[in-house]
């Protein structure tokens, strides 16, 4: 299989159908919606998370992606990517993982479809800039 690089870990990746997707996404976000490279977590492990510290999570949970506030301390967009067709399933898992990470807005992307929730209905995902004044 095929490697992929990825402008955010600074390494490359096995080219995984998830992983191109993920990749592809990010590329999305960092040129078309304005989002700065330092604002974008990956894998980012659940317990991480600054306001579970002190909480019980589940240890090995990880986060496709997550767009943090200016200042890091704020989870504004949960993104989880799937390399096969979007189901109430993977709608299940996403929201399963934003009840920890409680952004506002939430993006379950696939190969042809993104969906994005949240407290306002959007045409589209918002630039950086909108994101934070949106909520």
């Amino acid at each position: 299989m095929k490697n992929i690089n990825c402008v955010i870990r600074k390494q490359s990746l096995v080219a995984t159908p998830e992983e191109r997707i993920r990749q592809a996404f990010i590329a999305y976000l960092l040129h078309a919606k304005g989002y700065p490279i330092r604002s974008i977590a990956i894998e980012f492990p659940l317990k991480s998370l600054p306001h579970l510290k002190n909480e019980p999570v589940p240890v090995d949970r990880r986060i496709d992606l997550v767009v943090f506030d200016p200042t890091g301390s704020k989870p504004l967009l949960l993104v989880e990517c799937k390399a096969e067709k979007l189901s109430g399933e993977h709608e299940s898992q996403v929201f399963g993982y934003n009840a920890f990470v409680k952004a506002p807005y939430v993006a379950l992307v696939g190969a042809e479809e993104i969906r994005l929730f949240g407290p306002k209905i959007l045409p589209e995902l918002p630039s950086y800039d909108e994101l934070q004044i949106s909520h």
